[in-house]
């Protein structure tokens, strides 16, 4: 992180998330998982693979199964139990 770069990620590590239901059927929507990673969109290239913007964050989150995806911060929310 730059000095004085402000991080305006939603989610951090260990966060629990529920895909939100209207997210395109290959991000399993309403599927809860773990945030288990996340990085900043700063590419065109990675604008292009998640039809995203530059700035908005990708996400890898983790199912109790161990399978694992990267999604955009878009389609998720907080999970509440």
């Amino acid at each position: 992180m730059i000095k004085n770069e402000k991080e305006d990620n939603k989610f951090t590590y260990n966060d629990l998330i529920r895909i939100k239901a209207e997210a395109p059927k290959f991000y399993f929507p309403e599927k809860i998982g773990v945030i288990c990673g996340f990085t900043k969109i700063k590419t065109q290239k990675l604008v292009d693979k998640y039809k995203s913007e530059i700035g908005n964050w990708v996400y890898i989150v983790e199912f109790e199964d161990g399978n694992s995806i990267e999604i955009p911060e878009k389609y998720l929310e907080q999970y509440k139990e």
